[in-house]
């Protein structure tokens, strides 16, 4: 077929960048030997007469799939979607969409086409061969969810996102109903978070923040980073620092007071809205804490004190007039509060943590703590990629040893392996899933790297 009419006839499917593949394999088939059931004819250069004539332009379509004859990729896409072939010819059908698959020049976006048709056609019964073993259903459907994360990790397409998302449910929810742990693209995620990640609205580009582990907390105490769990904090939020001048502004500007309350008034406050909590106790000594804490941190770029923090902190959230947003804030500053008492912070800690409480609740402030929550996600997935890799290691670290006879190399691979582990885990979850960018990650994936050695 000449390349100006297979352009025309695969343009229609918009794969015109599959003319030039393989035309060797085209001479080939031509000099088969006859089969007992012959290859559908070449179309003719000029449309036959007919009743009704097609449009010049339309594709050609094929008749039926014939197990033995060579398609292309819009023929076998054709098949797939529209003309599926009969059982009879279902197996041989699957294999060919398998072989055309590994072909050398199969471009990822087109193994991604194969692979969602091959997770929809084939059966629990169904086994296919495939680099080297034979596959079920949830093979194909990882594969393809892999090779779709790795193709958005390049251009975002919304109907990408959607083939990921169903592919990714079908594996997880019926595919592989049991199974709790799985590898997409080289990460390993527990069931419980895919099922959290596929509630959200998109899985590109969202926020998607996780509790924080108590293995998170050990590693960064162990590190001495910037977590808010160490009392011997010695580095200090500086996304918070820069912000307190523009969080404190608006505070300011939504309560429009110019005088602080008093300390009786915060007292009141605090005491009327925890009195039904367990923590009571604690959260009381923490507004004591900084009411009765009147030094200056010279790090921040406002001259303010926790004794003001908490009496700007309280003016505010009683000025808010939406309940819901009022009740939240609340409870965020009790929730700090009580970390104050139980961390014991310095300064600028306690200054951190009071500055923190509209973050993620008033829309207007979340910016304030996003340094200090892109530290804690990071050091959560350092938390659990560490826990994997000591899996791993524990069950490897015999056969390195083995096999290199030397444990200072086995030492070098071991953290090689760590930091490969975590670095994948950082570019998909917080650069493709989170969309957050390496300027923003940089630091605290340089930080956190300590823990692998």
């Amino acid at each position: 077929m000449p390349n100006q009419i297979l352009t025309g006839v695969l343009g229609c499917f918009g794969l015109e960048c599959l003319v030039g593949e393989n035309l060797d394999r085209d001479r080939d088939r031509d000099r088969a030997p006859v089969q007992a059931n012959p290859p559908r004819a070449r179309p003719a250069l000029t449309a036959a007469p007919a009743p009704a004539p097609a449009p010049a332009t339309a594709p050609a379509v094929p008749h039926g799939y014939a197990p033995g004859r060579h398609y292309s990729l819009a023929e076998l896409d054709q098949f797939a979607t529209h003309n599926r072939p009969s059982a009879a010819h279902r197996s041989a059908f699957l294999a060919d969409l398998v072989s055309t698959m590994l072909l050398p020049n199969t471009g990822k976006s087109n193994k991604i086409m194969i692979c969602k048709h091959l997770v929809n056609l084939m059966t629990e019964e169904d086994g296919l061969m495939c680099h080297g073993a034979v596959r079920q259903r949830n093979y194909f459907a990882s594969y393809c969810v892999d090779l779709a994360l790795q193709q958005l990790a390049q251009q975002f397409s919304a109907n990408l996102e959607e083939t990921l998302r169903s592919m990714l449910t079908l594996w997880v929810n019926t595919l592989s109903p049991v199974q709790d742990e799985f590898n997409i693209n080289g990460v390993i995620y527990t069931r419980a978070e895919l099922l959290k990640m596929l509630e959200a609205p998109v899985l590109i580009g969202r926020e998607w923040r996780q509790p924080r582990s108590h293995l998170a907390d050990q590693l960064e105490r162990a590190l001495k980073g910037r977590g808010n769990t160490s009392n011997a904090q010695t580095v200090h939020d500086h996304g918070v620092q820069s912000n307190a001048g523009r969080v404190l502004n608006i505070m300011r500007a939504k309560h429009g007071r110019t005088d602080q309350i008093s300390d009786q008034e915060v007292v009141a406050m605090i005491e009327k809205v925890s009195r039904h909590r367990k923590n009571k106790d604690d959260i009381l000594s923490g507004m004591h804490a900084c009411l009765q804490n009147s030094r200056r941190d010279n790090n921040w770029n406002v001259d303010l004190t926790p004794q003001q923090a908490i009496k700007e902190v309280v003016q505010y959230i009683l000025s808010v007039k939406d309940p819901t947003m009022r009740l939240n804030l609340t409870q965020a500053l009790l929730h700090r509060l009580e970390e104050i008492q139980l961390e014991t912070p310095c300064v600028s800690g306690k200054l951190q943590r009071l500055l923190d409480v509209p973050n993620g609740i008033d829309p207007d402030m979340d910016f304030a703590g996003a340094d200090r929550q892109i530290a804690e996600d990071m050091a959560t997935l350092a938390g659990k990629t560490y826990e994997q890799f000591n899996k791993l290691i524990d069950e490897g670290i015999e056969a390195i040893q083995e096999e290199e006879k030397n444990p200072d190399t086995t030492q070098s691979i071991a953290k090689q392996i760590g930091l490969d582990m975590f670095n994948t885990r950082i570019n998909q979850d917080m650069k493709l899933l989170g969309g957050l960018e390496e300027q923003d990650l940089a630091p605290h994936r340089e930080r956190l790297k300590a823990g692998f050695d």
